[in-house]
């Protein structure tokens, strides 16, 4: 029970300097799975199965508003019970999957339920009450954070079987509502970036961009490297053009001399 806890708050700490820090990367596997490790007195393993999950997870961000399968608890749950059941990375992976798609759902209905709560932060915003705000979104993250990492603690404690009874009960309306509230996520995160950098001279970009994926099928990487390329010649043609103003510049001045 005490390393149970031990590895639930160390994981808890690890997403809150992530966040509190500036995104500064401590909730990635390779992180997650090498703490995990040190926590239960066997490094060598978090570290081979956190850099495992990270190869495998490495693809997962939450850009544009988009809610990712929580790869910290994933992780969690998975070295943990490898190390603690001497299961191999192949048996942990089948464990640390399904619990991080768990984990993205548990984020979204804490960002809804965290939602209800703006009001009162308008009111504190109001009355340039600072010093309450911040303690009221520091108590907030950190009881978020313990409700969303809370299945770590059932796993290293109980096993698995806690964990999948939970994903089992949970209707299917709920998990359906969530899965759209996440894709609404990343329709309005998106919106947002948008909203920032909007402009009638980027508009044509955006629209060039949404023609190649939409209707030549060409993939997201794709189009960013014609994106990258149009910028190089872009850039180049502009440098010469620069170039040749500069020169007849010149010229004209050693005549007026």
């Amino acid at each position: 029970m005490l390393q149970a806890l031990l590895v639930y708050l160390a994981v808890v700490l690890c997403f809150f300097v992530h966040y509190f820090f500036g995104n500064i990367l401590t909730d990635r596997p390779l992180i997650v799975g090498t703490i995990v490790g040190l926590v239960l007195g066997d490094i060598k393993t978090g570290i081979i199965l956190g850099g495992t999950f990270e190869l495998i997870f490495l693809g997962i961000t939450n850009a544009g508003g988009v809610v990712p399968a929580n790869t910290a608890l994933g992780t969690s749950c998975g070295v943990a019970l490898a190390i603690l059941s001497n299961l191999d990375a192949s048996e942990a992976l089948t464990i640390a999957v399904p619990v991080a798609l768990l984990g993205s759902q548990l984020i979204t209905l804490m960002y809804t339920l965290r939602a209800a709560m703006n009001p009162y932060i308008d009111k504190l915003i109001e009355k340039n009450e600072q010093r309450k705000i911040g303690v009221f979104i520091f108590v907030q993250a950190i009881v978020s954070y313990l409700i969303i990492f809370f299945p770590v603690f059932l796993v290293v404690a109980y096993g698995i079987e806690p964990v999948q009874a939970i994903i089992a009960a949970i209707p299917t309306f709920v998990t359906g509502g969530l899965s759209v509230a996440s894709g609404m996520l990343a329709a309005v995160g998106f919106g947002m970036l948008l909203n920032l950098v909007w402009s009638k001279s980027l508009a044509v970009y955006f629209f060039v961009g949404y023609t190649l994926s939409a209707y030549f099928n060409i993939p997201v990487l794709g189009v960013a490297i014609c994106g990258l390329l149009y910028s190089i010649i872009l850039y180049i043609s502009r440098n010469k053009k620069s170039s040749t103003l500069v020169m007849a510049s010149g010229k004209e001045d050693l005549f007026n001399d």
